[in-house]
């Protein structure tokens, strides 16, 4: 995808792709991370930075229509499910919070985008310069 969508790197040697939670989720701790100043740098930092912006499910039912998708393998979605809940011990307890929600979300995702193997992750393409 960094090479389909983005080939020129960034005035100051910074990072070519953002990936953060959605503009606007209503997630508690992305509205901590969105009032920071930090994450506000990152948004103007460079316009030639793809911005790709990811979901979070979870009690309030505020998916969107995602306009980036990347197709996934079975193996990949496995792998990221595995990562989901090896770094995040604090949401474990959460009802949402199981290999099985992300599976759904892919699945759901997948179906939209026709993807291969009918899996994808979704995005939000806040910003994206594509090259001819």
């Amino acid at each position: 995808m960094k090479r389909d969508c983005h080939t020129r790197e960034p005035r100051h040697g910074g990072p070519t792709h953002l990936v953060y939670a959605r503009h606007g989720d209503g997630y508690g701790d992305n509205i901590k991370l969105e009032s920071s100043d930090g994450l506000v740098v990152h948004r103007t930092q460079d316009r030639r930075v793809v911005i790709l912006e990811y979901e979070v499910p979870k009690f309030d039912g505020d998916l969107g229509t995602p306009n980036v998708y990347v197709p996934l393998t079975q193996a990949q979605l496995r792998h990221k499910c595995e990562i989901l809940m090896e770094c995040f011990p604090s949401q474990r307890t959460r009802a949402w919070f199981t290999p099985s929600t992300f599976e759904a979300m892919a699945r759901i995702r997948g179906i939209e985008c026709n993807a291969p193997e009918g899996l994808a992750e979704a995005f939000y393409g806040r910003k994206m310069v594509l090259q001819s």
